[in-house]
């Protein structure tokens, strides 16, 4: 495959991270580690470039978007800044006020 402007390969490397719960258990923690040391060999054996290992907001500068002012991004907005450090973070709202189809029921 190669990009419409360029006549160089586009390489597309994909690596899913189950997020939906955390573990419960040691078991779980070290479960969840092998699987991840497991898609790192196999990305860096694909050629892939090597992935880093590090906090959230340790490093460069994280940005996010949150699309939409409703329940969720109003959340979103509160949460992250909590939680990461070195956030640089933006909320996009296409109607007039905050709060998304809850503030017009």
């Amino acid at each position: 495959m190669t990009h419409e402007n360029s006549h160089l390969p586009v390489k597309h490397y994909t690596m899913v991270v189950d997020i939906s719960s955390l573990p419960n258990s040691p078991e779980e923690i070290a479960e969840r580690a092998a699987a991840a040391a497991a898609a790192r060999d196999t990305a860096n054996a694909n050629g892939a470039p090597p992935l880093v290992d590090h906090a959230l907001g340790e490093g460069r500068r994280l940005r996010v978007v949150v699309i939409g002012a409703g329940f969720s991004g109003i959340g979103a907005a509160i949460y992250l800044p909590m939680h990461v450090d070195n956030l640089e973070l933006q909320v996009y709202e296409r109607a007039a006020d905050v709060g998304g189809v809850c503030a017009y029921a």
